[in-house]
């Protein structure tokens, strides 16, 4: 049975629930993987780029081009990710997840699925992907950066 992790707290008016900067983390990284899965089906390429460290960006120019590439194919992807655990240290988070990823218009090939840890930091109020290791959920056939 899964609890949620939330604080009473004296400080907070009569009837009120405080939550725990674990939890806010947490609905951070959620949603951070929900915007990832959101700006692939809508070719949101500005939206897709915020959720990424700078420092990623600059690292791996061919990872993004083939987003790009997609996108401008008029192909978006449905991306359907599951998470399996998360580990939270500090600003830092770590992301254990498994995936499937559909072409839309489908493709000949079907859809493809990986393993894959997100290594996420924050970054002002939301939480931004700055590691990918395993298989590569953003253009299927290519390899993860650093894999």
């Amino acid at each position: 049975m899964l609890v949620p992790t939330l604080l009473l707290s004296g400080g907070c008016a009569k009837g009120q629930i405080k939550v725990s900067e674990t939890e806010l983390q947490v609905q951070k990284i959620r949603a951070t993987l929900s915007d990832l899965e959101r700006t692939l089906m809508e070719k949101d390429w500005e939206g897709f780029q915020k959720l990424f460290l700078r420092e990623f960006l600059r690292e791996n120019p061919a990872l993004f081009e083939a987003v790009a590439r997609t996108f401008q194919e008029g192909r978006s992807t449905q991306l359907s990710l599951q998470v399996d655990l998360i580990q939270i240290d500090g600003s830092r988070a770590t992301v254990y997840l498994h995936w499937e990823a559909t072409a839309v218009p489908v493709g000949r090939t079907g859809p493809s699925r990986g393993n894959t840890t997100l290594h996420l930091a924050q970054d002002q109020q939301s939480m931004k992907i700055m590691a990918i290791e395993g298989d590569n959920p953003l253009a299927t056939g290519a390899p993860a950066p650093g894999s």
